[in-house]
Formats: structure tokens, C-alpha cells, sequence
């Protein structure tokens, strides 16, 4: 009987696991800077266990992506940072300077840090999006610095918040906690039969 548990749990955290995250960006160091100046690198500089990014690709994506960031900040139930990200690599850079300026003149101060200009890497962020739709705005959830686990594009709506409020909470393995108890333990170390073993051992 201990032994079917075991293995059932086994079986059933592995598929959560894998069903959990679309992707992952884990290898990935793209240069951004926040509208303070402060040199940055995505996803080192994202906040874990979860952060949740806006991102836009153009300037016609500029107002849904307000929109999302703002009704994210809004939602009370929603506790992870948000982080918003016009990429313009595709902007001349004689212009940058310009429309990096007039975005700041739209962001509050103290919004600053946490709104990230990139100016290269344009297809990594295309594959952290898993679209290349210039007008839209997209978002993705980022758990650990590393497992995006929910995207969306285009406009903001009730049923889309509410998706983002339903997801599961990040992996306690994966955040460094500490799991809650020796099963877990000999898991997260890729020893879950070694637990077996010596689960029979204290049994027999």
C-alpha cells in the first residue's frame, strides 16, 4: 500500500509539474534598462516566485499594454509585481532617445523600475510571448526567473484577470522553500525511490 501511494504521488506531481510550465526561459540573458536608467537582464531581474510581465512590440500595442498593466496593479487578489516591457529594437536609434522620453513622461516615478526598455533580443522576447503579432499587447506569467506558466495577447478582460488569480501557486521546490516533508525531499534531490526503499525498510 505504500508503495502505491508513493508511486501514485510520484506519477501525479511529475505530470503537474510537466502540464505546469508552456516554457521556459531559463537560458536566456537579454539586456533591458528600466525608464531609472538601471541596467537590468532578463529573467535574472524578475522577482520571484512569480512576476508577471507586460510586454508590447510596438507603438500600436502601447495602449493595450497600459491597459493590462494597469488592471493587473488594480486586481487586488493579484500579489505578484508587474513588470511592463516595450521592446524597440525595431525603432531606429536616432528615434530612440525620443520615444524612450516620451514614454517616461507617461510613467509615474515611482513606476519607473519596473518599466524595462529592451532594444535588442526582439525575437527572444517574440519567444517568450510565442507570437510575433506587432499590435497586441502581451502578457506571460514568469514563476522561479524561469517557468512562464500562462500567456495571453491582446486586450485585457474580466475572464483573463480572473485566469491569472486562479493559477496555482509557484513550487515551493522550485523557490527555495523548503518541501514539506521526506517524500518531497527525496524528490526535488531525483531520489524518490531511495524513499521507497527505505520506507520498506522502516516497515518491514
Amino acid at each position: 500500500m505504500v508503495i502505491a501511494l508513493a508511486t501514485m504521488r510520484l506519477l501525479m506531481m511529475k505530470i503537474a509539474l510537466d502540464l505546469a510550465a508552456l516554457s521556459s526561459v531559463a537560458g536566456l540573458a537579454l539586456p533591458v534598462q528600466s525608464l531609472n536608467d538601471q541596467p537590468l537582464t532578463f529573467p535574472r531581474d524578475a522577482i520571484a516566485p512569480r512576476s508577471i510581465f507586460v510586454v508590447t512590440l510596438s507603438k500600436a500595442a502601447s495602449e493595450q499594454g497600459a491597459a493590462w498593466t494597469r488592471r493587473l496593479r488594480e486586481a487586488t487578489q493579484i500579489t505578484a509585481p508587474v513588470f511592463q516591457v516595450a521592446v524597440l529594437e525595431d525603432v531606429p536609434s536616432l528615434l530612440r532617445g525620443l520615444v524612450i522620453s516620451a514614454i517616461a513622461r507617461q510613467v509615474p516615478p515611482g513606476l519607473r523600475d519596473r518599466f524595462w526598455i529592451a532594444v535588442s533580443g526582439g525575437a527572444d522576447w517574440r519567444k517568450c510571448v510565442d507570437s510575433a503579432s506587432e499590435g497586441d499587447a502581451h502578457v506571460f506569467v514568469l514563476d522561479q526567473r524561469s517557468d512562464v506558466v500562462w500567456r495571453a495577447h491582446g486586450l485585457v478582460s474580466d475572464a483573463r484577470i480572473s485566469e491569472i488569480i486562479k493559477l496555482p501557486n509557484p513550487s515551493p521546490a522550485a523557490s527555495g522553500l523548503p518541501p514539506h516533508n521526506p517524500f518531497e525531499r527525496a524528490l526535488i534531490h531525483g531520489r524518490p525511490f531511495d524513499w521507497v526503499v527505505s520506507t520498506l525498510g522502516r516497515t518491514s
